[in-house]
């Protein structure tokens, strides 16, 4: 039963040192990937359109959250 355990953890500390190792790799792969795509002048275009556009419907957002808290506050009976 002893001996098992013993394996099972040798195993377990074998399989965590050998993944981490490979899984890092992997990661830094993946992370320089995702900064080259971030960087991409064609992916930077549709960021900043992107954010214009939230920047344009703000405003308009703001109204109109504002009226339905007015009728949901006159629904329910609380009034401001």
């Amino acid at each position: 039963m002893m001996r098992a355990l013993m394996l099972a953890a040798g195993a377990a500390a074998a399989g965590y040192v050998l993944g981490s190792k490979s899984g890092r790799g992997a990661y830094e792969k993946m992370k320089g990937q995702s900064a080259d795509l971030w960087h991409n002048a064609a992916v930077q275009d549709k960021v900043s359109e992107a954010s214009k556009v939230v920047k344009e419907s703000v405003p308009h957002a703001k109204e109109t959250v504002s009226e339905l808290a007015k009728k949901a506050g006159h629904r329910t009976g609380i009034t401001s």
